[in-house]
């Protein structure tokens, strides 16, 4: 049953693309990007890396602060276009938008609806539970039957619980759910864990103290986080790529992150290739 639930997943997400991800020119979104001096966004509203204020509109975080600087070094306007959840990232790109610029986890299945930029920053993330949980004392702990895993459609977790934590249940959450109700439905007992970057997770820890602990004491994994582009966009990928290696040595991007970084090592920019 596992493994076609897996099928499904892979299936659903394949189905989903939409049909100029083969049917594209090459390059033809960069021609479009140079033409107009302008590069359109999607983006998804995520705490820390993207915000919006309900009553002034104005945008904020990282990933805003970043593209906004990355329009800079090239000299491009970067036009906010379309709010994505995790569960729509590719049914606009390359059409309504030219890229996801919020940053997202480089998954295998997501190589199917677009191509990635290179990772422009790193992200720790951890398992979480409520505080009064006591099953779960390593990673292993969580695969098993009867554990709920929630999640939000779409995003890298769903292919991870698939993958490594089969025995367990799923509970998926539409991909526009803020990543915060995931911690709610844990308190509640609706789920039993949940897993998200750290910089999240700490925010809400101070914000609801003695709400929800995290497994374990050491790191769970880190991934980079990297603009989602559309396929056979070799020239665009490229301009991005310089641009990122730019921002990332002189300075610019870790003065970005440090800007936001409100908990030390939960937010890493990437390794410089000399050091």
């Amino acid at each position: 049953m596992k493994l076609i639930s897996g099928f499904l997943i892979f299936s659903a997400l394949v189905l989903a693309f939409p049909s100029y991800a083969s049917d594209a020119v090459p390059n033809e979104v960069y021609k479009r990007v140079v033409k107009t001096m302008t590069l359109k966004c999607a983006y998804t509203i995520y705490p820390t890396y993207f915000e919006k204020d309900p009553n002034t509109g104005k945008y904020s975080g990282i990933s805003y602060d970043f593209m906004e600087e990355l329009g800079k070094a090239l000299n491009i306007k970067i036009e906010w276009t379309e709010e994505v959840g995790t569960d729509t990232l590719f049914q606009g790109l390359g059409t309504r938008y030219d890229a996801n610029c919020t940053g997202y986890f480089q998954t295998p299945a997501r190589t199917f609806g677009g191509d990635f930029s290179k990772p422009f920053m790193f992200l720790p993330s951890n398992m979480y539970v409520r505080i009064d949980e006591k099953r779960f004392n390593t990673f292993d702990d969580v695969n098993k039957e009867g554990v709920k895993i929630v999640f939000n459609d779409g995003e890298m977790w769903q292919a991870v619980i698939n993958e490594q934590f089969s025995k367990a249940t799923p509970l998926g959450l539409s991909g526009l759910t803020p990543a915060t109700d995931r911690f709610e439905n844990v308190i509640s007992g609706k789920a039993d864990v949940t897993f998200t970057e750290a910089a999240i997770a700490e925010a809400y820890m101070k914000a609801n103290p003695g709400k929800i602990k995290q497994i374990g004491k050491t790191t769970w994994r880190a991934d980079g986080a990297a603009l989602i582009l559309p396929h056979d966009e070799y020239s665009l990928k490229r301009m991005l790529d310089v641009a990122i290696d730019s921002l990332l040595w002189t300075g610019t991007l870790e003065r970005v992150i440090k800007k936001h970084e409100k908990y030390p090592g939960t937010i890493l920019p990437p390794r410089k290739d000399f050091d």
